[in-house]
Order: C-alpha cells, then sequence, then structure tokens
C-alpha cells in the first residue's frame, strides 16, 4: 500500500531530543525572556511614574458628568463674540518660558497662576519637592535644556516682546508659527511639565532678577507684561491660556492649578484618560460649583458691575481651585478672547461663561478640590481626592503619604 506523506506513522511521531539540544532550548528560552525584560523596563518605568492599574478603583463612578444648563438668557446676544476685537490680550513676555515646552512635547501641561513674595516663592520650591516632583529631572531643569540655554531665553522684554508678538498674533495662526518650538508632535498624556506665571508690572528690579535666576534653574518660570493684581486674574488666565497655546500648540491638556493645591497627578491622568474626548473634544473638567445658580456678587472683592455681565446669575461653572482645558478647547479660548470682555472672578469666566459662548462641554467630577473639604489627609490614602487644597503642613503630609503608598504598590 502506498505511503501517505501527509499523515503521521509511529517513525514520523517519536522524536528523541538529545541532552545538548535539551540545554540549548532551555538558554534559549531564558535569553528570549531576559531580551522581554530588558525591553519592558523603561515602559515599567513609566507605569510607576504616572498610570499606577487600580488607581481609580475607588473614585465615584462614573468617572464624569456633564453640565446641563437650564439656560437663562443664553440664547442672549450677550453670549456671543464681537464682530471686532473689544480686548487686547498682552503678547509681550519679559521671561518667555521658551523652555517648557523645547525638547518635547508634553501632553499635559500643568500652569500654576503665582506671584513674586518670599512665601509664594518657598511655595513653588515645595511645589517641586512634592506633587510635581515626577516632572523635575536630575538637574532639577524640566528639559535637556542646560541653564545657560535657559538663561539666553530668558533677557529683558525688548528681546522677547519682538518673538511673542510674532508668535502670538492670534490663536487661529499661532500654532503654525510656534510649532518650531516643539521637536515632536507626539504628545502622551504621560508626558507632563509644569509652569508658574507672573505678570511683570509691579515687579521692582529685585523681584525680576530673582524670577530670571528661578527661571535659569528650574526652566518653568513665565512673565507676562501685564498688571498682575486680584482684579486681574481673568486677565491673567487669558494670558495664561494664549501663552500655551501659542508655545506650546501640540498638548492634549492644560489643568490649571492654584498654589495652595495638591495634585495626584496619577488619578488625574487616568481620569483624563476617561472622558469621551472624540466626541466632545474641546472640554472643560473640573468640580462644579455647588450652587445651582451662581450668584453674581455686585459688592466687595468679587464684585461685577451690571454693565459688564447684566444678569443675576452665572452659568454653571467649575472652581478655579484646579481644573483641565482639553488641547483644542485652549486653542478656541485663546483665539476667542479678544472678542470678547474679560469678566472678573477667573472660573466664573473661564469655565462658565467662556464655556457657553464657544460651546465648550463642561464635566464634572466631585474628587476635584472645592472649599469644603474635610478629612483631606485621609481622603488622599484612600485614593478618593484628584486634588485638595492644602497648607504647607498639609501639602507635606499628603507627599509622604503617596511616595509610601507607590512604594508598597511598586517596590524599587
Amino acid at each position: 500500500m502506498k505511503q501517505n506523506y501527509f499523515l503521521p506513522t509511529p517513525e514520523t511521531t517519536r522524536v528523541v531530543e538529545s541532552p545538548n539540544s535539551r540545554k540549548f532550548r532551555i538558554c534559549c528560552i531564558v535569553a528570549m525572556i531576559s531580551l522581554c525584560v530588558t525591553l519592558l523596563a523603561p515602559w515599567t518605568h513609566l507605569q510607576n511614574v504616572y498610570t499606577f492599574s487600580g488607581y481609580l478603583d475607588n473614585i465615584s463612578k462614573p468617572y464624569y458628568h456633564i453640565v446641563e444648563d437650564d439656560k437663562f438668557g443664553m440664547n442672549s446676544t450677550f453670549f456671543k463674540l464681537h464682530s471686532s476685537k473689544v480686548t487686547h490680550i498682552p503678547e509681550n513676555f519679559s521671561i518667555s518660558g521658551s523652555q517648557v515646552c523645547a525638547g518635547g512635547v508634553p501632553g499635559v501641561l500643568f500652569v500654576v497662576p503665582s506671584v513674586a513674595s518670599a512665601a509664594s516663592k518657598q511655595t513653588r520650591v515645595d511645589i517641586r519637592e512634592t506633587w510635581a516632583s515626577a516632572m523635575y529631572g536630575n538637574p532639577s531643569l524640566q528639559t535637556s535644556s542646560t541653564s545657560t540655554d535657559a538663561s539666553s531665553t530668558s533677557t529683558d522684554a525688548s528681546s522677547t516682546s519682538t518673538d511673542a508678538s510674532s508668535t502670538s498674533t492670534d490663536a487661529s495662526s499661532t500654532s503654525t508659527d510656534t510649532s518650531s518650538t516643539s521637536t515632536s508632535t507626539d504628545a502622551s498624556l504621560t508626558s507632563t511639565r509644569l509652569a508658574f506665571f507672573f505678570g511683570s508690572s509691579n515687579l521692582s528690579e529685585e523681584e525680576m532678577q530673582s524670577l530670571k535666576n528661578e527661571s535659569d534653574t528650574f526652566g518653568d518660570i513665565v512673565v507676562g507684561d501685564f498688571n498682575d493684581t486680584y482684579e486681574n486674574l481673568s486677565l491673567k488666565m487669558a494670558v495664561i491660556i494664549t501663552w500655551v497655546a501659542s508655545r506650546c500648540p501640540h498638548v492634549k491638556a492644560m489643568v490649571k492649578v492654584d498654589m495652595d493645591t495638591f495634585v495626584n497627578v496619577d488619578i488625574l491622568l487616568n481620569l483624563i484618560d476617561q472622558l469621551p474626548a472624540e466626541e466632545h473634544p474641546s472640554f472643560v473638567f473640573g468640580n462644579l460649583h455647588n450652587a445651582n445658580h451662581p450668584e453674581v456678587m455686585r459688592t466687595g472683592v468679587w464684585s461685577v458691575t451690571e454693565t459688564l455681565y447684566p444678569f443675576e446669575f452665572y452659568p454653571k461653572y467649575v472652581y478655579g481651585h484646579s481644573y483641565v482645558l482639553s488641547g483644542p478647547a485652549v486653542k478656541l479660548l485663546a483665539h476667542s478672547f479678544p472678542y470678547f470682555p474679560i469678566i472678573p472672578n477667573e472660573d466664573a469666566f473661564v469655565t462658565g461663561v467662556m464655556a457657553v459662548v464657544l460651546n465648550i462641554t463642561r464635566f464634572y467630577h466631585q474628587s476635584f478640590a472645592d472649599e469644603a473639604e474635610i478629612n483631606i489627609v485621609d481622603r488622599f490614602d484612600k485614593n478618593i481626592l484628584t486634588s485638595a487644597l492644602v497648607d504647607s503642613e498639609t501639602r507635606w503630609k499628603l507627599w509622604d503619604s503617596l511616595k509610601k503608598r507607590k512604594k508598597k504598590d511598586y517596590p524599587a
């Protein structure tokens, strides 16, 4: 009978492995495992720094809600951009902060409005050494730029104003003009940087020199040429957003953080990743103000005149202590600010009024900071909070707790 060579026979199914070939096979397997471990090591490190699986386990679900207004007066022509420019957004910078987005594009840029007082300087040091420490390497610069590079970019206003005006004329064109400031467009949520922002109008020569020295050391200082007062917080935020759209046009998200706020960066990045960004590319994300109809104050430090804002209530908005703006929202806002009057109360203006004007989606989650927090340390220990209002002592308590948990979950 003819042998069928496509069917196994007793002679073909029995294979005898010599001792030498077995040793060789084992060595190959060991070598492959070793290679895999080597190749995965950088990714493992990245996970240690930024994304801990399970960190959202204790965060309340769903991970976001969408704000719905009752549309009071929002069909009014007030909530529309003017046809011509009505607001001047300063675009000159005494310290340009060009190194913040140099050497690669951050996926998420943390922006922190600051002032030049001695107490605030110490707070900046504490922020760099606590919740933002993963953004700083050794030496302390956030980028590969040397201190010489940093000092060369932090010159006087006359040398930077020309560059600023040529790159920040209007947000619709600046993303193209300034893309050369970034060496890559492959922005990732796990790539993060931070910048502190100031206005120069009230700074003494000594304070300006101190900020230049700080910029040389850390590469995270930006000083715009505007009057930095409490009444100008909305203008300051408009300057910051315009700067980000111009100098870091490829960021996926910008996170505004106040000086007195602590951020759990790992939880925040994971939460941002849960948002339906494809369906809602322009969004703001934070903790919703607890009033159904946030009242407009006509007297006191937060007062707004009826001429400037004629309504009794603001649209619903998120608290200004910490909130996220998507990259598309940053560009849209930067382009639109000149065509709308600046209204005091930065969070109500940016995340409420302008969100309605520009149809920016407002996401909210209760894990962001608010003004009525209790048991902050305990809630941070349980991974319940994304951010929290803190004093200096609490900031270090939260950081010590966070370090211990990271070491426990990801031992060296």
